[in-house]
């Protein structure tokens, strides 16, 4: 059971850093704005550290494995993650724009 209040780990998967890190280098190398893909990194890591103290506080949204999906919303990107434990467990990064709508990971599409 989830207890707001109580401070969870973030943990990044190799997915989430992976999709991070493609975004701030297209934002950096593609669009030429370190800046702003710096504040991208910045914003993001900020978001999920307020998200510690109360993890359900996010949209859900059920995972095609049954799973509860949290989804918090960064400027125009979305952040994925799901409780295990004492931990949030972010998977996955995704743009408005990107195919599948909003509320969608790459993963998911068919």
């Amino acid at each position: 059971m989830v207890e707001d209040g109580k401070l969870y780990d973030v943990l990044w998967t190799p997915d989430f850093t992976e999709d991070l890190f493609e975004a701030v280098a297209y934002i950096t190398e593609e669009l030429g704005s370190p800046m702003a893909a710096w504040a991208l990194f910045d914003g993001v890591c900020e978001l999920l550290d307020s998200q510690r103290a109360m993890p359900t506080s996010a949209t859900t949204k059920a995972g095609k494995d049954g799973s509860t999906r949290y989804i918090v919303t960064y400027k125009n990107w979305d952040i994925y993650y799901i409780i295990e434990g004492d931990a949030i467990k972010v998977i996955g990064l995704k743009h408005h724009l990107q195919a599948g709508g909003r509320g969608v990971l790459p993963s998911e599409k068919r």
